[in-house]
């Protein structure tokens, strides 16, 4: 009777599935509706959408735990049409097998569409080969701790473990199709010789992990890394993932640097110094260089006017590193590439006062971003955009280890830590200074992580101690703390624009009140070109930059902020602004609160740097922030009553205030008129 009524319901469901398929014009893959437990509608219309045929993939894998032996049914018929080849390992026809070392049937249907919950993947890396495999609910809770809980803490048994995977791995064919594409496979253990969060058919995966074998690291979608031998238990792995500012997967700030060190051994070590970096290490210790006192470091104390400057410079800084730290805190792995040139740039002109753009529009931010592709991508469709309207190619780039900037000669470096390399670098300065026939000089030895000052007077030659920056970013500890703000302090002095130190006559043929005045009714692009015409008016954009709609005026008394006027409305405000702070992994409250409230966002244009990166997180939400490529800053801002007090505007009202504001930019007569409303 249970048999009659169960076979009753699968034909009610079917004869409703039918009819709705009917309605909508889909086609249903009946066969696999009969032998799994997933049902395949897709529209027919569905762009390159084809007859789903019946093939299933069996195969084996390594053992992830030791679990009782079973006995696996047979999928009956749905391996009688599959045309791809079977891996030679043991064959799974009624034998008696561990659950664990098969992979379930899903069909040979897209992996947009067979993966159920969060789609992901994992994997393996070995002899530079990657064995991909396709899973649903990816996240670190489920398929994360699975693949941890996997590896063994005790010494003897991860190399029995990793014997056998590697053993299982030397023994897996090829899963190819013959004309060299993977489409149509799905939750396959492929061999690619790209990493398992590159799709084989081009969908978005949200998570993936590999056992990368060559280098005995664990990687989490490609930018959390853990060493493989010396894996924490999952209750400590998953408390060390966070998510940036951008919401993208990270490695947390305060993860010992245990870890840290023993990765970035592994997957790009320091190498040993080549011949001319001996040279300069020989020059180092030819010119006995002294060591700076640190109350010397950041010169004389700046004036007040500057104070406020610099504190904004200091939330940009703190702010883009927090924003995408998960590009950040791995970039030392791709010395050699030019992304490191532009991140660490992009990092420097953060930090330097008057030197970001802001925009409070979001299409605008996104037009910054398009029109950088356009002249410098080489991504195919950015070169037919070129061809299309006759621009031409960007020049080819060279790595660069040597710039200037603001009157400073920037050092990239790979290491500060290791004394050898950290001498050379400042020998490098000595003569890069004596070729150029400077008396005088100051550099920045910049390796994102670490930072250190030379400077060079005629034949005397002095530096500062190794100064941690980014490694000293978000630790809980009240010295890593104080190492950071002494850091980025050390930054802003020495990037603080040249115009404002002395030589300046600040006589002109009209007051410069009326000059003031005239800047007033000036929208930011005619003020920055003001500021290049004289050195009085370029004082004057530095003490009052812009922040979006508003130009700073002066900084609040108890300094947790700055007062501002609107540039349509004149009308005094105090913003504060608020940098995303890098989040834990499972604080799903705030990670939430930061999808899905709105919030009002200015953005900042960038320089050199795109983090070209996925996010890992799409909010729904229609007004909520998203940093794909850029990065913005939360804005806090209070209206200033007649009596001095502070009443704070909702992030909505300031958004259709914005809104309107730009609805209204082309009837300029009545714009004020209704932004005073």
């Amino acid at each position: 009777m249970l048999q009659v009524c169960v076979f009753d319901l699968l034909y009610v469901f079917q004869l409703k599935l039918a009819l709705f398929a009917h309605v909508i014009r889909c086609e249903v893959n009946w066969e696999l509706l009969r032998y799994s437990a997933f049902i395949v509608v897709r529209p027919l219309w569905w762009p390159g959408s084809t007859r789903i045929n019946r093939r299933a993939f069996f195969v084996s894998r390594p053992p992830l735990s030791s679990t009782p032996t079973t006995t696996i049914p047979r999928a009956q018929r749905l391996l009688k049409s599959t045309s791809h080849k079977q891996p030679s390992i043991s064959h799974w026809r009624g034998r008696s097998i561990r659950p664990t070392q098969y992979w379930t049937c899903r069909g040979s249907i897209s992996a947009k569409t067979n993966n159920m919950g969060c789609k992901g993947s994992w994997g393996y890396l070995y002899r530079g080969q990657y064995y991909i495999i396709y899973e649903g609910w990816s996240h670190p809770e489920c398929l994360g701790k699975r693949l941890v809980s996997a590896v063994p803490s005790e010494p003897d048994a991860f190399k029995v473990w990793l014997a056998e995977t590697k053993l299982f791995l030397e023994q897996v064919e090829e899963t190819m199709d013959e004309d060299g594409s993977y489409r149509g496979v799905s939750n396959v253990l492929s061999r690619a010789s790209y990493a398992p969060s590159i799709t084989l058919d081009g969908a978005y995966f949200e998570f993936s992990y590999l056992y990368d074998l060559d280098h005995m690291v664990f990687v989490i979608s490609e930018r959390v890394f853990f060493p493989l031998d010396n894996l924490p238990h999952y209750e400590e792995w998953v408390a060390y993932l966070a998510v940036d500012g951008a919401l993208d997967l990270c490695i947390s700030p305060s993860t010992p640097d245990m870890f840290r060190r023993l990765v970035d051994e592994r997957i790009n070590s320091i190498k040993t110094l080549e011949a001319w970096e001996k040279e300069d290490l020989k020059l180092y210790e030819k010119v006995v260089p002294s060591m700076i006192e640190p109350s010397t470091l950041y010169g004389a104390p700046a004036p007040r006017w500057l104070s406020s400057v610099r504190n904004l410079a200091k939330e940009i800084f703190a702010g883009f590193i927090s924003a995408r730290y998960s590009a950040i805190s791995t970039i030392s792995m791709n010395f050699e590439e030019l992304v490191f040139q532009d991140l660490a740039m992009e990092l420097l002109t953060s930090a330097a006062p008057i030197n970001s753009t802001f925009m409070a529009d979001p299409e605008v931010a996104q037009s910054w971003v398009r029109k950088y592709e356009l002249l410098n991508s080489f991504d195919e469709e950015w070169v037919r955009d070129r061809k299309f309207y006759g621009i031409d190619d960007p020049p080819e780039r060279e790595r660069c280890n040597a710039f200037w900037f603001r009157g400073r000669l920037i050092v990239l470096a790979r290491t500060l830590v290791k004394e050898d390399h950290f001498k050379a670098k400042v020998g490098f300065v000595v003569r890069r200074t004596r070729e150029k026939g400077l008396r005088e000089c100051t550099a920045l030895l910049w390796s994102v992580h670490h930072i250190a000052i030379v400077v060079v007077s005629g034949e005397k030659v002095s530096h500062s101690k190794v100064i941690p920056v980014v490694a000293a970013f978000g630790r809980e500890n009240a010295e890593y703390e104080r190492q950071f703000d002494k850091a980025v302090e050390l930054l802003v002095h020495h990037l603080t624009p040249i115009a404002i130190d002395g030589g300046c006559f600040f006589r002109a043929r009209l007051p410069l009140d009326i000059f003031i005045r005239i800047r007033d009714f000036a929208d930011e692009e005619t003020c920055a070109a003001l500021g290049m015409t004289s050195k009085t008016l370029r004082l004057e954009h530095l003490k009052h930059p812009w922040i979006g709609p508003y130009v700073m005026t002066n900084a609040s008394r108890d300094d947790d902020g700055f007062y501002a006027r609107h540039e349509e409305t004149g009308r005094r405000y105090k913003i504060t602004i608020q940098p995303f702070p890098c989040l834990p992994y499972l604080d799903y409250d705030a990670i939430e609160d930061r999808q899905m409230n709105e919030k009002y966002v200015i953005y900042r244009l960038p320089f050199k740097f795109l983090d070209q990166s996925y996010s890992m997180y799409r909010s729904y939400g229609l007004d909520a922030p998203q940093f794909k490529k850029i990065h913005g800053y939360e804005v806090l801002v209070d209206k200033v009553t007649p009596e001095g007090g502070l009443v704070r505007l909702e992030p909505h009202s300031l958004l259709q205030s914005q809104k309107l504001a730009s609805y209204l930019s082309s009837f300029s007569p009545y714009a004020d008129f209704y932004l005073e409303q």
